[in-house]
């Protein structure tokens, strides 16, 4: 029995996560999470005995020390994710994204494998293509904490998965993500609101995500105290053409150029997945597909 405990395993890409490893009975699955979503995401697995949720907030160590200790692997996704929500609340961002971590860390073991998510915000203003060689500058608090992550977990052999913009339909949906609010702006309004519209970014479907982080379990020689940029290079894209991309699946929809607002992520880049393609790991998803797919998912929400 492979024993896997994640932490934020009812979110956004844990829900999904979890659901995928249970459908192999060799695996049992604990989750720790808040739970301030509620149960939906996992409500189904609940009579699964292959699976165990503890809810709790991932700073009360104590709480899940046991099963830390006795899993195979650990996937760390808990955490603010966001500059907006980091920004809001700078205690919480250090508290949960680094010493939380750090604690984590503390508690396991070397044989454990570790897999941190990670993001593609570490990198900041980049005036070039980003690998895993440059030199990370973040801008934010959230970019920050999340490069303090890494640099925990590399001191036991972890993996951290620099995730591209995630995108797509989940158990628990995120509609602040851009490309899901986007669809969700032209779904339920008819339009969508631009800004910095010609500023670059690369994104990745949330079950791409996922499979990612699967992959990385099961070749862990190939990830073990190695980074990587996790997405694919033909989803490098401004967001005036994912806009248009979403315009070309529904022709009614009208786009709208403003100024009013900024990012103070200041991303504006391409990323690097060469290192990536040399585990062979491949995305299956086109972005054409996850919109096509949100655009179905949030206009069936307004009926």
């Amino acid at each position: 029995m492979n024993k896997i405990l994640i932490t934020g395993g009812a979110g956004y890409i844990g829900s999904i996560l979890t659901h995928k490893l249970l459908q192999n009975p060799k695996n049992f699955v604990t989750v720790v999470d808040r739970l301030d979503f509620g149960l939906d995401s996992i409500s189904i697995l609940l009579n699964n005995n292959n699976f165990k949720i503890i809810k709790s907030d991932i700073r009360s160590l104590s709480n899940y020390l046991i099963d830390l200790q006795q899993a195979d692997c650990i996937v760390h996704l808990a955490g603010l994710v966001g500059f907006p929500i980091c920004d809001a609340n700078p205690y919480e961002a250090k508290s949960i994204n680094v010493q939380a971590t750090q604690n984590i860390v503390n508690a396991s073991k070397s044989i454990q494998k570790f897999i941190f998510a990670s993001t593609g915000s570490v990198y900041g203003m980049m005036d070039k293509i980003c690998s895993e060689i440059h030199l990370p500058r973040p801008t934010t608090l959230y970019g920050k904490s999340k490069l303090e992550g890494e640099n925990i977990v590399k001191k036991i052999q972890g993996t951290s998965l620099r995730f591209a913009t995630v995108c797509g339909v989940s158990y628990r949906m995120r509609d602040d993500l851009l490309i899901n609010n986007f669809c969700k702006q032209a779904a339920q309004d008819n339009c969508i609101t631009l800004f910095e519209e010609n500023f670059y970014r690369t994104f990745i479907d949330v079950s791409d995500a996922v499979n990612s982080i699967i992959y990385a379990m099961n070749n862990w020689n190939n990830f073990k105290n190695e980074v990587f940029n996790v997405g694919d290079e033909k989803n490098n894209f401004t967001k005036r053409e994912v806009a248009e991309m979403i315009k070309k699946k529904k022709e009614s929809i009208t786009l709208f150029s403003s100024n009013y607002s900024s990012d103070p992520d200041l991303r504006n880049y391409k990323v690097d997945y060469s290192k990536l393609y040399l585990t062979k790991f491949k995305s299956d998803i086109q972005i054409s597909h996850s919109v096509n797919v949100l655009l179905n998912y949030y206009s069936k929400k307004l009926k």
